[in-house]
C-alpha cells in the first residue's frame, strides 16, 4: 500500500477480496462480504489469518525436510 500523505512510506498488505475463498472451519477470513465499495468496505480477520499462515509454514517445512532427504542432507 502507498500512503497518500507520505508516498515514500510503503507497506505490504493483503486485499480482502483475495481472501474471500478461504475458510477456517467454516469461518470466513473476510468480513462484510456484501460491500459495494462506495459506502462500505471489506476487512480481514487478521487473528484467523494466523492459523492459515501457520499451516502454510508447517507444509513448507515438511516439503523442505523431504527435499533435503532426497538430496542426502
Amino acid at each position: 500500500f502507498n500512503y497518500k500523505n507520505n508516498p515514500s512510506l510503503r507497506l505490504p498488505g493483503l486485499i480482502a477480496q483475495d481472501l474471500m475463498d478461504y475458510n477456517i472451519d467454516g469461518a470466513k477470513l473476510v468480513d462484510n462480504l456484501d460491500a459495494d465499495g462506495e459506502n462500505s468496505f471489506m476487512s480481514i480477520h487478521e487473528s484467523k489469518l494466523i492459523y492459515v499462515l501457520w499451516g502454510a509454514v508447517q507444509e513448507l517445512s515438511e516439503e523442505v525436510k523431504e527435499l533435503k532427504k532426497q538430496l542426502g542432507k
